[in-house]
């Protein structure tokens, strides 16, 4: 399925979300790209037993995404989800998973329906 990972985040208000690198003279907004590479990275589920194929699997994602790839599977999905819950503490992330959820809440209830 494809996602837009350039999505900008939005905050409770509507309002872009800044990137925390943004300065006045180079604003820039958090994407959910970025909240679903730093969930990728992180050690979120760090209490979880995670081997190594799994954790080179979460690297070429991360890779594959942050090289501009928009079309990942269902079970992808389902992983990022579960990553950015894991770090919803932050709000940019909370946020990136409500939009994930939204963009593809429709696609990812036909694909179950395909398989």
């Amino acid at each position: 399925m494809k996602i837009d990972f350039e999505e900008e985040l939005k905050d409770i208000r509507g309002e872009a979300i800044p990137h925390p690198d943004a300065t006045e003279e180079k604003p820039q907004s958090f994407l959910l790209k970025d909240a679903v590479l730093f969930a990728l990275t992180s050690d979120a589920d760090a209490g979880s037993n995670k081997d190594g194929d799994r954790k080179y699997r979460r690297f070429m994602l991360s890779q594959r995404i942050y090289n501009g790839e928009t079309d990942i599977t269902s079970k992808e999905l389902t992983e990022i989800e579960e990553l950015l819950e894991a770090c919803a503490l932050r709000t940019e992330v909370g946020g990136a998973a409500r939009a994930l959820l939204q963009t593809v809440g429709k696609d990812k209830t036909n694909a179950k329906s395909r398989s």
